[in-house]
């Protein structure tokens, strides 16, 4: 998925081109969910539930939120639920290259976290306005200060992750699985987000 911060034409320059291009990839995210669940559910289920399985479904219909992130929750959240992908079984999917349904499940879980992870990625250099829906057609997003991403945005050296990244982003991070020096398969831990942060730190110094 493309940065939020660039559309077809370039980097965005107003508001209303960063809401447009934040739907786009909402609807990618959507796109990559459905996909799996095509996979999963039997053609005569798909027929008894055209507002998911039809090749239009999309998350906005006509600048209006669908509520299809609902109704996949309803009929079929099990499918993506936690149960399924529990460490040991994301480490299986990776290894096999099963990537489509590393895809879907990671989508899910922007999806149902998108402002929140959204904050965690840019800090304040994105404001969210608080009252407006999860999913709107408005312009809920605005790069703090103005338009001008440039004039605006922080660089790596000003953040200090272990401040930037929220609860969300570390219950990913601390759900990969730990592979030992030397060893082909994950020990029965899991990365720990210091260890996470300080591998990070490492990668930048060789940049």
């Amino acid at each position: 998925m493309r940065s939020i911060l660039y559309n077809e034409n370039g980097i965005v320059n107003s508001v209303t081109e960063l809401n447009e291009s934040i739907r786009e990839r909402q609807e990618e995210l959507l796109s990559n969910v459905i996909d799996y669940l095509r996979s999963r559910v039997s053609e005569e289920n798909q027929l008894k539930h055209p507002e998911i399985f039809n090749t239009n479904v999309k998350l906005y219909k006509n600048g209006l939120y669908s509520g299809i992130v609902e109704t996949i929750t309803d009929l079929y959240g099990s499918f993506l639920g936690k149960e399924n992908f529990d460490p040991r079984i994301i480490n299986k999917y990776y290894n096999e290259k099963n990537y489509k349904i590393l895809d879907a499940y990671s989508s899910w879980i922007i999806l149902n976290n998108f402002d929140t992870i959204m904050e965690s990625i840019f800090g304040k250099a994105l404001s969210i306005n608080p009252d407006m829906a999860k999913f709107t057609g408005r312009n809920k997003y605005r790069i703090a200060g103005g338009s001008n991403v440039y004039n605006t945005w922080r660089t790596s050296d000003e953040i200090d992750m272990g401040k930037e990244i929220n609860n969300v982003t570390q219950a990913i991070v601390t759900s990969i699985p730990f592979i030992p020096k030397g060893a082909t398969t994950p020990s029965q831990d899991n990365i720990k987000f210091n260890e996470f942060l300080y591998i990070i730190s490492k990668i930048k110094g060789l940049v």
